[in-house]
């Protein structure tokens, strides 16, 4: 079953950083010091499993009261074209909205 988290635990975060790394820099080859910011330690994290697996990741960051910008959306590369994407930034504009 496919669940989309907000991430609370520093597992739950590494888990979230193994997906960016295997996509971005691992796979688009962006230097892991540009991947990994000063930003992530105030944005809300969530990730997408199934059965488990961490299979997607994505954060929220705050830019001022009221207005957010959803970044480092990805997907596993042998997940795509499963609507995971559409999934994560449906969830994370609830997420916003509440």
């Amino acid at each position: 079953m496919v669940i989309v988290k907000v991430v609370k635990t520093e597992e739950e975060l590494q888990l979230a950083y193994e997906v960016r790394k295997k996509v971005f820099v691992d796979e688009q080859g962006v230097p892991e010091h540009l991947e990994l910011d000063e930003f992530d330690s105030s944005s809300i994290h969530f990730i997408v499993q199934d059965g488990g697996d961490t299979i997607a990741a994505a954060r929220l960051r705050e830019l001022e009261t009221g207005v957010g910008k959803i970044e480092r959306v990805s997907v596993l590369k042998e997940q795509r074209g499963n609507h995971l994407g559409v999934l994560i930034m449906e969830h994370i504009e609830s997420y916003a909205r509440e």
